[in-house]
């Protein structure tokens, strides 16, 4: 009588112990993770878009995005979007990810300037909302600033 009781007792102990380590990730709400993509506008001095209106300076066929493959280091192109609002305001993005280390802003077939994007690994138990951020801009270290990815309105890069 006594080893069932201990045996049950110990079966018992177990269970719970066992129902405790492990969390119910089903009952657990996460936030959603920032989309990994870039979007920047194109402007002049006077906060005038050079893709579209009236201080169009660019064709936007002849903006290209290449990257460097972080395997190899071969440069490949990006797909690009380009988001017209009205004719006076024209945003290009594209998606960000870890099998490149640099990308290149082209503008009539010279490169121009060049992008880093660092990545936030934040996974909880159940949950993972790691984000990609804009880490370095030419030679400008903006990993301190906080341009988590996507930024609002795009980032601004001005020509």
């Amino acid at each position: 009588m006594k080893n069932k009781l201990l045996t049950l007792v110990s079966v018992l102990f177990v269970s719970v112990a066992f129902v405790q380590c492990g969390k119910d990730c089903a009952r657990e709400e996460c936030d959603i993770a920032p989309p990994p993509t870039f979007s920047f506008r194109l402007l002049n001095n006077a906060d005038k878009d050079l893709l579209a209106g009236a201080a169009k300076q660019y064709d936007s066929s002849n903006v290209r995005i290449s990257a460097k493959r972080a395997s190899n280091g071969s440069i490949e192109n990006i797909n690009r979007l380009f988001y017209f609002i009205g004719d006076s305001i024209a945003t290009t993005g594209f998606t960000v990810n870890k099998n490149y280390s640099v990308y290149y802003l082209s503008l009539n077939n010279n490169v121009t300037d060049s992008m880093q994007f660092g990545f936030s690994q934040r996974n909880s138990t159940c949950c993972d909302v790691s984000n990609y951020f804009l880490s370095r801009f030419n030679t400008t270290d903006l990993s301190t600033a906080g341009f988590v990815l996507p930024i609002t309105n795009g980032y601004v890069i001005r020509k």
